[in-house]
């Protein structure tokens, strides 16, 4: 799959999954790292899409980090937690069965264009085609997005949103 992801997908999936996964900690690329790296690009169609931003995401996303953590009894200030302490992997990150969904789903909607690459609006579409309890579809709720208009927003020109 890797050689029909457009440059800037190839970018999003590759670099910026890989360095949100790195900046929480985690040793896996999840479908919300792919969220993230959707909106890691101010001028992309994800910001503009959901109606709202990368920092948004990231602080969403701590707090319900904190919440899950408190539904276990763990009292922890995620704001203050240092990522970087913890001992990396100097392995690449897996994907997790949620991001492999995620990149199926973005296989599919460029398919059902005739697109010759995968882009980051299929990738952003395949974010959407995921249910709960997924992460990222979990983080989109938190933030309030609107996920009918986004995928509205998202769908080309002749191709009906599903």
């Amino acid at each position: 799959m890797k050689k029909r992801l457009s440059i800037d997908a190839r970018g999003a999936v590759l670099e910026a999954a890989t360095t949100e996964a790195a900046r929480r900690g985690d040793d896996y690329i999840g479908s919300e790292h792919l969220l993230l790296a959707t909106l890691a690009r101010p001028e992309g169609v994800a910001a503009a899409a959901l109606g709202t931003d990368l920092a948004a995401a990231r602080r969403g996303l701590a707090l319900l980090d904190e919440q899950a953590l408190a539904g276990l009894g763990i009292e922890v200030d995620i704001a203050r937690f240092d990522p970087h302490d913890r001992p990396r992997s100097t392995s690449r990150p897996r994907f997790t069965s949620g991001a492999k969904h995620v990149l199926h789903r973005a296989v599919i909607e460029a398919k059902r264009e005739d697109a010759t690459v995968i882009t980051t609006r299929h990738l952003l579409l395949g974010v959407l085609g995921a249910e709960p309890p997924d992460a990222a579809v979990t983080l989109l709720g938190h933030l309030r997005c609107d996920l009918d208009a986004a995928r509205a927003t998202l769908a080309p020109s002749g191709v009906e949103a599903e």
